[in-house]
């Protein structure tokens, strides 16, 4: 049987499950006078708004437990029901857009309906959704009038807030090896080149280390993303006069920073590149890559060398074959402590 045929056949029996599941559910009056489809975090500012508002008995709220597969038959009956439809979502209208695909499919049936949310400019295109901005949406389209909260509260809130909630800056898992990577990077030179991920954490306190150029999101305090070797390599040619050190983890180093090696080495770049290797895909999930020694069906590869968990090995997981030179192999906890031991910093 064709692999797509069989991926709409799971959506089917997902679609089926969804139409009885027990956590869509509407409240409300039989005939709202506006009805308004939410999930997640929109569902409670709906109720609050509901509430707050005393609407009771006007305002249908059907929330939606998954947003996809949505269930078509429980839309479908719901929206018959009233003339006026508000979404209320986070991010994207992906709601708003299928619901009203699914109204222009089945119109003649249900009739003509209003729809309000992020097309109409009723609920606002970015920024997070706030009880606030429900209020005030369906405050308007029921002409029902609310002295919202004066724009001063926000800021008297934040700077209660900044004076009573200590900052919290981003920051390694407990554990992480890196720590002690960066803490020593950090102590020989003032600025280095990471990947995105985890290796973004270098520009901020403590570490204060990333090199604030050429960022592809065009921001002083990010750090260089993309590949290691590919802008990394190029620095120097920008006047920058110490040693470029560029730094990634190891399964970013087979997923994205292998054709940058053969585009370094190709043009002769300059620079070294240092591979922190813990042996997994820690951000993500722990998932398996060339460097584990493991494959996806959790399989131990045979003939490989056993280094650090069977990983990177004398050639550092591939280096060898593009003909770099591999210089070392380090514990960065063990050489950190080493060095607090001595008193030294470099």
């Amino acid at each position: 049987m064709p692999c797509h045929k069989v991926l709409h056949q799971k959506l089917d029996r997902a679609t089926a499950m969804m139409e009885s599941s027990p956590y869509n559910f509407y409240r409300g009056p039989e005939k709202p006078e506006v009805l308004i489809i939410t999930s997640g975090s929109g569902w409670m500012y709906s109720l609050e708004t509901v509430s707050t508002l005393k609407l009771q008995d006007r305002v249908g709220l059907l929330k939606l437990s998954i947003t996809w597969p949505l269930p078509r038959n429980l839309l479908l009956k719901h929206l018959k029901q009233a003339d006026a439809i508000l979404f209320v979502e986070e991010v994207d209208p992906f709601l708003e857009n299928n619901v009203k695909e699914l109204f222009a499919q089945h119109c003649m049936d249900i009739g003509l309906k209003r729809f309000y949310g992020k097309a109409t400019g009723t609920v606002p295109s970015f920024g997070e959704i706030t009880p606030e901005i429900v209020t005030s949406a369906l405050g308007s389209l029921l002409k029902v009038s609310h002295e919202p909260r004066p724009a001063e509260y926000a800021e008297k809130a934040r700077e209660a807030m900044t004076g009573l909630v200590p900052a919290r800056a981003l920051g390694f898992c407990a554990g992480c090896p890196h720590r002690a990577t960066y803490w020593a990077i950090k102590r020989a030179l003032p600025w280095t080149a990471g990947m995105g991920s985890c290796s973004r954490h270098r520009v901020l306190r403590p570490w204060n280390g990333s090199l604030g150029i050429l960022s592809d999101e065009d921001h002083p305090r990010h750090g260089v993303r993309g590949r290691p070797g590919g802008r990394f390599g190029q620095l120097e040619r920008f006047g920058l006069t110490q040693p470029v050190l560029a730094v990634c983890g190891d399964s970013t180093f087979y997923h994205a920073a292998m054709p940058a090696l053969v585009s370094a080495r190709y043009n002769s770049s300059s620079f070294l590149l240092l591979l922190l290797d813990n042996s997994a895909t820690a951000m993500t999930g722990f998932q398996p890559h060339p460097g584990t020694g493991r494959t996806a069906q959790a399989k131990r590869r045979q003939g490989r060398s056993q280094g650090h968990r069977g990983g990177f090995g004398s050639q550092g997981g591939g280096g060898g074959s593009f003909r770099l030179e591999w210089h070392n192999r380090s514990d960065p906890e063990t050489s950190s402590a080493k060095r607090r031991r001595k008193g030294t910093h470099s």
